[in-house]
């Protein structure tokens, strides 16, 4: 915020002038002393606070007395994160129409997984699901069984998701949408550290072959790491040229390490 409010000014301002400020001072909300709070200001906080972009990234100093329902709906619909924290006496206010409502107005990336992980399980409907997961692919963690299976993952690759591979259980993706979620990401951006192995069923040509070209030799088991899966794999990731074993290690290697890295590779070629 461009000017600092003291705790002074908190206590020597009207409602109406702490009001006033809404707009100009991002942070107000977490400011406010708790001692500050009465039931007026937090009727006026909440109702701003769809309309005017305030953080509440870091909480409020809202007393437990004074936080209403008016307060919950408003900061589970602009932070996602609330929804972790909603009392029970209070998630009598959790509907379909509220979640969908929530997420079309929150403000907070990380929300969205929160948001999910906190509903109960009958309000993660295809709607919510497919909003949550398309959104943040760790969402995907959290599904309901019903939507564990291949149907629902094909989906998440048509809206252009396909990050949730490392948050799902590999047991119920079939290889070749496996192979599909894979083809979809660049190596460059995408990761596969959520993966720790990878069943037997999901090993096909296609997915070794992907695979390697996303630099997940620690993956595959040896009897699938022929000279052909090491092409592809120096290709693009050149640098780990030490890795291929000394029987396939031949100048196709080498040329192929050199095209994924030629600064890399060079340190690892050994002399005529």
């Amino acid at each position: 915020d461009a000017v600092q409010i003291t705790e002074e000014e908190f206590f020597r301002a009207t409602n109406d002038q702490l009001e006033q400020c809404f707009k100009e001072h991002s942070s107000i909300l977490e400011n406010i002393p708790e001692k500050r709070w009465d039931p007026d200001l937090v009727s006026r906080a909440m109702g701003k606070l769809m309309d005017v972009d305030m953080s509440v990234a870091y909480g409020t100093k809202i007393p437990e007395k004074l936080k209403t329902e008016k307060y919950w709906r408003a900061l589970c619909t602009v932070n996602g994160y609330y929804f972790r924290l909603l009392p029970e006496d209070y998630k009598y206010i959790l509907t379909e129409d509220f979640v969908l409502h929530a997420m079309q107005n929150n403000r907070s990336y990380v929300g969205f997984l929160h948001m999910y992980e906190s509903i109960p399980e009958e309000l993660k409907t295809e709607k919510v699901s497919l909003i949550a997961c398309v959104i943040h692919f760790a969402a995907a963690e959290y599904l309901p069984k019903k939507f564990q299976n291949d149907e629902f993952y094909n989906k998440l690759i048509e809206f252009g998701q396909y990050h949730f591979l490392g948050y799902i259980k590999l047991d119920t993706i079939s290889a070749e949408v496996f192979e599909k979620a894979l083809s979809k990401c660049s190596p460059d951006s995408f990761s596969l550290s959520g993966i720790k192995k990878v069943p037997s069923h999901l090993l096909t040509d296609g997915v070794v072959y992907q695979l390697a070209l996303h630099g997940a030799e620690s993956l595959i088991p040896a009897k699938y790491k022929d000279k052909a899966f090491y092409l592809t794999y120096v290709k693009y990731h050149g640098g780990d040229i030490d890795k291929v074993p000394e029987k396939y290690m031949d100048e196709e290697i080498c040329l192929s390490a050199l095209e994924g890295n030629a600064y890399a590779a060079r340190k690892h070629i050994p002399e005529p």
